[in-house]
C-alpha cells in the first residue's frame, strides 16, 4: 500500500494555468484534483475532502467568494488560499474576511 499524498484542489478558469499549477504541484508530491469552473470545483471538493484548496476569484459561472463561504459552511479549517487577478485591497479582504488563509496575486 502506497503512501498517501496531500490532496489539493485547484479551481481555476484557466486551463494552460490549471495544467501549470497541476504539474507544479504534482512535482511537489501532492495529489491534485482540478476544476475548471466554480460549480465543478465544489463538486470535487465534495468528493475529494482536500487537505488544502487553491480557488481563483474571477470564475466564469461563481464568484470565488460564494466558494469561500460555502467551504467554510463544510469545514472551517481547510487552508484555502486564493490566486486572483483581482488585485485591490476591498477584494482581498474581502476574501480573508471569508475565511480565505492567504491572497496570493496572479501576474
Amino acid at each position: 500500500m502506497g503512501v498517501l499524498k496531500p490532496i489539493v484542489v485547484v479551481i481555476e478558469d484557466n486551463a494552460k494555468l490549471l495544467r501549470l499549477l497541476r504539474r507544479g504541484l504534482q512535482g511537489l508530491g501532492f495529489e491534485v484534483r482540478g476544476a475548471g469552473s466554480g460549480r465543478a470545483g465544489l463538486t470535487v471538493i465534495i468528493h475529494s475532502k482536500p487537505d488544502l484548496v487553491l480557488l481563483d476569484l474571477g470564475l466564469r459561472d461563481v464568484d470565488g467568494l460564494e466558494i469561500i463561504k460555502k467551504l467554510r459552511e463544510w469545514w472551517s479549517s481547510r487552508p484555502v488560499i486564493v490566486l486572483s487577478e483581482r488585485t485591490s485591497e476591498v477584494d482581498k479582504v474581502a476574501a480573508l474576511d471569508l475565511g480565505a488563509d492567504d491572497y496570493v496575486a496572479k501576474p
